[in-house]
């Protein structure tokens, strides 16, 4: 990027008369160059007729006397593209550079110029020329993981020409109302007041989408989390019925969350100029101006709402033609429809239900995923125009949702509602349950070869002994128990220890496969914990050396649930769904447990290696002969010699404490002690002492091969609690 303008480009440090002769001079620049200056303020423009009119020198001449308009944008046509990375993220839009750059050699070659705008931010917008024109290619909005939507979102947005759109490009980016200059466009390398349109390299409509979806898959990888309801795609409609009752919209230098029927009014009234931000279609940090769409009245008396970013014009849904043919009732439909005392049929949550349950545009359309808890689309919506051919089974989206009320408003619904149809379809897909890890199950066949017993031995380099064999088959076991048998009491979490590096990450989620592993859950007492459950089949908590005590608490107190209760995003009651998924721990230390409290629910594993290749060969196998002992009713629970091996091998992981030597040498040569002695072992005065301390100190000694046995009756130590201490012999047949 370069550290000042060039000579073209009109400087804050000039008199108003030679700034406007600069600014003059540039868009002259631009017109000679091919592209279509736009007098542009604040990264708007509120030129009339500016998508149609004719721009000549003459006209260019003739803004210079429009001082406040000092700021300059391009308009997007001639094959003129953008490809606007609206990603505050260094590093992420970086990547996303390298990777295009990659994509499409061209752009990386020395003779050729590619026109990148910056704004002061990490956000970078690329100018090229598309093969052919498009209205609008973009992601899904993403927040950034740990962020929530009110800190702002990310999107990549790709303007081709076919809609109205300008960018801007030189200029004020960000004027306050005093006239301070928070930030100006700059250019990195070349502007377009230095190379001509036709130089730009042309890039083809599949290129752009390739784009997109890199950027998708970044932000992905990056761990950010698209924000819901929002969708990838492309904008082709210049018009589309999708206004209804319950939005609510932010009125520019006026009211804000005025209802459609309130902004219907202000526009009937006075509706020149009125326009409004785009927070009733993008959430609560709508991008850009908050003067960005444009509120108009239809000829047909209907709201309309013109949004300047993507050139599509928003209409309410009562405003669609409706072809008035004649509904005819589906033959499998039970009784019928419900009518008004005019006899058309009635729009109700009733008659909503029965067309989507049997009319045949309809069957099978909708399910619910029970395992990842979301309400999927099969097919694509009937009469939907936008579907590609490559449709896939996906999430059910708010625009089918239009598309589905659209559908009803050709079949005598004009008035159909949002949420009734909404109500409806979640209805009609509850009937219809999938569950992704419960069929992938169902549907193994067991070659009859024993491999659970030994896959810790065998694919882990385990030490070969009846205890690892039962913790490498009892674990397996719950995880078929979870998924065939949600919410049952699976509260224990295999602990693989051994030297970073060998892959015992990759293993569980070569176990698992991608799509139903997690290794992010690492704050067990956050509200988001449960949600982060859903789709997930096994959970890793990676390093737990580094938990702190308050985590070792958090982790036995989850591991013990077998319920999600909580209340997802935009939903109005909480929810509680089993749990159907285990635990497992990686780590590649031995001191990862701060106490021996709980650690029946740990089973710690000393492992050499991780044969990932040989899991991913084996998987299927293993699985389904876990299937097979779940079937056969064998406990995916501890047996009583399990439980205690278990128990003695968890205390061995506890880290060393400083009280440790003090408190031995002080019993070395007694048979029997009271937990006040113990403390005064470690020099802690009784006017402090607390439960905490004395919890401490006996676990050192159970530890130790001492156990509790009632209290002292008599002596210095009456009503203490009288620990004791167990034979080797004893200890060993325990």
């Amino acid at each position: 990027m370069r550290s000042q303008p060039s000579p073209d480009i009109p400087t804050p440090e000039k008199n108003r008369t030679e700034r406007r002769q600069e600014v003059e001079a540039l868009r002259l620049k631009l017109l000679e160059n091919g592209f279509s200056p736009i007098r542009n303020r604040d990264k708007a423009t509120f030129m009339k007729d500016w998508p149609f009119m004719e721009i000549t020198p003459e006209v260019v001449r003739s803004w210079s006397r429009i001082g406040r308009d000092r700021a300059t944008g391009l308009r997007l046509d001639n094959g003129l593209a953008a490809i606007d990375i609206d990603i505050d993220d260094h590093a992420l839009v970086a990547a996303l550079a390298n990777a295009v750059l990659d994509m499409v050699p061209e752009l990386d070659r020395e003779n050729v110029p590619l026109l990148v705008r910056t704004s002061g931010k990490a956000k970078e917008a690329w100018f090229v020329r598309t093969e052919e024109p498009f209205g609008r290619i973009y992601t899904r909005r993403w927040v950034k993981a740990g962020e929530t939507l009110d800190e702002g979102s990310h999107v990549l947005e790709i303007f081709g020409g076919a809609s109205a759109r300008q960018m801007g490009a030189f200029g004020p980016h960000t004027v306050e109302r005093d006239g301070t200059v928070m930030r100006e466009y700059s250019w990195r390398d070349q502007s377009p007041a230095d190379v001509r349109l036709e130089e730009l390299p042309v890039l083809t409509k599949s290129q752009f989408f390739a784009i997109a979806d890199k950027a998708e898959e970044l932000m992905r990888a990056a761990g950010w989390e698209p924000v819901a309801l929002t969708e990838k795609g492309e904008n082709a409609a210049q018009r589309v019925y999708d206004l209804t009752d319950d939005l609510l919209f932010d009125v520019h230098e006026g009211p804000h969350g005025v209802s459609m029927a309130e902004l219907k009014t202000m526009a009937e009234a006075d509706g020149d100029g009125l326009r409004v931000s785009a927070s009733w279609l993008e959430g609560p940090d709508p991008k850009r101006s908050p003067d960005r769409c444009l509120v108009s009245i239809t000829r047909s008396g209907h709201l309309a709402v013109w949004d300047s970013a993507t050139g599509v014009t928003h209409v309410e849904v009562a405003g669609e033609p409706v072809d008035p043919g004649v509904l005819t009732m589906p033959a499998s439909a039970p009784g019928e429809l419900i009518l008004t005392t005019k006899g058309w049929p009635r729009w109700c949550h009733e008659n909503a239900c029965i067309l989507l349950e049997h009319d045949p545009e309809w069957i099978d359309a909708l399910a619910y995923d029970e395992f990842n808890c979301k309400t999927l689309l099969l097919r694509p919506i009937p009469g939907a125009t936008m579907e590609h051919v490559d449709f896939r089974p996906r999430e059910l989206r708010d625009t089918d949702v239009i598309n589905a009320l659209r559908w009803f408003n050709r079949r005598q619904f004009p008035s159909a509602t949002r949420a009734v149809l909404y109500d409806a379809m979640l209805a009609v897909a509850r009937q219809s349950i999938i569950s992704p890890v419960r069929h992938y199950l169902e549907d193994l066949h067991w070659d009859g070869s024993r491999r659970l017993d030994t896959w810790l031995v065998d694919y882990c380099g385990a030490e070969d002994t009846a205890y690892t064999r039962a913790v490498g088959r009892r674990w397996m076991l719950s995880a078929v128990a979870r998924a065939l048998k949600p919410g049952c009491k699976a509260d224990y979490c295999m602990i693989l220890e051994g030297e970073q590096g060998i892959g015992k990450s990759t293993l569980l989620r070569r176990l698992a496969s991608s799509e139903w592993f997690h290794d992010g859950l690492r704050d067990m007492t956050s509200k988001d914990a449960s949600m982060a459950l859903r789709g997930r089949w096994i959970v890793e908590l990676p390093e737990l050396s580094a938990m702190r005590r308050s985590d070792v608490e958090a982790v036995k107190a989850f591991l013990s649930r077998n319920e999600e209760r909580y209340r997802p995003p935009y939903d109005r009651a909480e929810v509680s769904e089993p749990r159907r998924c285990v635990f497992a721990g990686t780590t590649n230390r031995t001191d990862y447990l701060l106490d021996d409290t709980g650690a029946r629910r740990f089973w710690p594993v000393r492992v050499t290696r991780a044969d990932t290749d040989s899991v991913a060969n084996d998987r299927d196998q293993l699985w389904a002969e876990a299937v097979v002992a779940y079937r056969a009713e064998e406990p995916w629970w501890p047996s009583d010699d399990m439980a205690r091996e278990a128990a003695q091998v968890a205390a061995t992981r506890t880290e060393d404490d400083p009280w440790t030597g003090p408190i031995l040498n002080y019993v070395e040569k007694r048979d029997e002690v009271g937990s006040q002695e113990l403390l005064a072992a470690v020099s802690l005065p009784q006017t402090v002492m607390t439960k905490a301390d004395a919890k401490r100190a006996t676990g050192i000694l159970r530890r130790n091969g001492w156990t509790r046995d009632g209290q002292f009756t008599k002596g210095p130590n009456k009503g203490a609690a009288r620990y004791v201490r167990v034979p080797a012999a004893a200890r060993r047949a325990r």
